[in-house]
This record gives C-alpha cells, sequence and structure tokens, in this order.
C-alpha cells in the first residue's frame, strides 16, 4: 500500500506516539528528548550514552513496529482505525492535529536545510519542540477518553503480540527503553534550578 509523504508523516507521527502511548513510554520518552545535561563531563558523557541508547532502543522498536504492522493487514486497519479516532477526538476536544503536522513537516524541511544557519536552525527546533509537546498534549487529552483509551489498549497488546513474533526481544528492550526513559527523565527532574 502507497501513502504520500503528508500520509507517511502523519503516520509516523501518530504512530511514534502510538507506539509510546501503546508500550507506556510516551511520557519517558518526552523526558528523554528534553533532557539537557548540566555541566560535569562525565554526567554530560553518561546522559548522552543514555541518550543514545534510548534512541536505538526507540528506533529499533519502530522498525519492528513497521514489519509487524507489514506481515499483519488487521493490525495495520486497527492502526488505521486508531489514528481516525484519536484525530476525530482531538478535533472534538479543540486541537486539529494536520495544520500542527503540516507546520512539524515545514520545520523539519527548513532545520534540514543546509543553508539554514545554526541560530535559526535553534530557534526552529524549539518552535518545533513546542508544537510537538502541544500535539503530546492533546493527544494525552484525547486519550483520557474512554472509547480511545481501550482502542489504545487493544492495539497496545496487539501491536507488542505481533511485534514478539517479528523480534523476540521486544519485550526486553520496551523494558530497557523504559528504565533508561525513567532514568533520564529523573537526572533532568533532579537538575531543576
Amino acid at each position: 500500500m502507497k501513502f504520500s509523504r503528508k500520509q507517511r508523516t502523519f503516520a509516523g507521527l501518530a504512530g511514534a506516539l502510538t507506539v509510546a502511548a501503546a508500550l507506556c513510554f510516551g511520557a519517558t520518552a518526552q523526558a528523554a528528548d528534553t533532557t539537557t545535561a548540566k555541566p560535569g563531563a562525565e554526567a554530560n558523557d553518561k546522559v548522552m550514552q543514555m541518550e543514545q541508547r534510548f534512541m536505538q532502543l526507540r528506533a529499533e522498536l519502530a522498525q519492528t513496529q513497521q514489519e509487524a504492522v507489514k506481515k499483519s493487514p488487521e493490525l495495520a486497519k486497527q492502526e488505521k482505525h486508531f489514528r481516525e479516532l484519536l484525530v476525530a477526538t482531538m478535533k472534538r476536544q479543540g486541537t486539529d492535529p494536520q495544520p500542527k503536522i503540516d507546520e512539524l513537516n515545514k520545520l523539519g524541511r527548513q532545520i534540514q536545510d543546509k543553508n539554514t544557519d545554526n541560530t535559526t536552525r535553534q530557534t526552529l527546533i524549539t518552535k518545533a519542540r513546542a508544537i510537538q509537546a502541544g500535539l503530546i498534549q492533546a493527544e494525552n487529552k484525547a486519550v483520557s477518553d474512554p472509547k480511545v483509551a481501550a482502542a489504545r489498549k487493544k492495539l497496545s497488546e496487539e501491536t507488542v503480540a505481533a511485534m514478539s513474533k517479528v523480534n523476540p526481544k521486544t519485550k526486553a528492550m520496551i523494558a530497557e527503553l523504559n528504565a533508561i526513559g525513567k532514568r533520564l527523565a529523573e537526572m533532568h527532574g533532579g537538575q531543576g534550578g
């Protein structure tokens, strides 16, 4: 099945949000993405290593999820239904995610443009993170709806089962990702000041 770039980007975002929510590491993923180490070479190195491992695990899990969905047309349908339900609920609750996703795509192209200077790039990254945080907040609000929560739980269970067939280490990877995310969140929280 072919998707347009916009559909792939939205599916990627929704898929990432779904994986994060479905695998119970959405909050820790967000914390890890925003972690900034305080001065101290050793602490900084440790945080960087943890963040790298976190990103590696997240990428491997996303790849495993893609393979599982490819092998299961029923799971693909269920994922599509969940995205549609999530978007409809977000809209009903006051947030239309599509314009925000379009803006993220535009910012992403500008961030990746070789002609963008570093100062502008950092400003664009900050703006993109704010938009992303708003989408995550709207998604979390939508998931508080019982119908969305039930659909997410069912999709989560079936996705993890399908992923485990593709990669038997899936549950261990999820556990490691959760542990690293929790640790990063604690480190980030403990650095406040």
